[in-house]
């Protein structure tokens, strides 16, 4: 993806790849009219609908981890506002690697989320969040009725 894109044109890409990927793997999608609601998309499971926000990860700080924002950050104030409440999952796209990630909100607590795609050097597994188990998956749409 490239850098030169404004934030606010980054985001809009990710949204429209997320929206792609969305409808490739059979899920329903809608999109809320202007843009003043927290979340991005309304997303069908074909069991029920969930209010998700697109994010754009980027490689973390440590090697093979990933990271996004899962907090909103206003310019003027300078706070940050979390989503619980208002969405029930993010999805992100990492550009580097073409991977999304679906995360439940209640799965995230600070102002952002670190993924491990990768082991650590010290094979160390408590307290870390593997990536794996958060890949996007098909819809599990049930078959219309006859």
């Amino acid at each position: 993806m490239d850098e030169k894109l404004s934030p606010k044109a980054r985001g809009e890409l990710t949204e429209a790849i997320v929206l792609a990927k969305l409808i490739e793997l059979g899920y329903g999608v809608s999109m809320p009219f202007g843009d003043n609601r927290r979340y991005d998309m309304i997303v069908d499971d074909g069991h029920r609908l969930h209010r998700v926000q697109v994010k754009t990860a980027r490689d973390g700080r440590n090697p093979g981890t990933i990271e996004f924002s899962t907090a909103s950050h206003h310019p003027l104030s300078g706070k940050r506002t979390k989503y619980h409440g208002q969405i029930e999952a993010f999805v992100a796209f990492h550009p580097g690697t073409g991977d999304f990630y679906w995360v439940p909100v209640e799965d995230t607590s600070g102002n952002y989320l670190i993924l491990r795609t990768a082991p650590t050097k010290n094979n160390q597994v408590n307290g870390v969040r593997q990536a794996g188990p958060y890949r996007l998956r098909p819809a599990e749409v049930p078959e219309p009725r006859a």
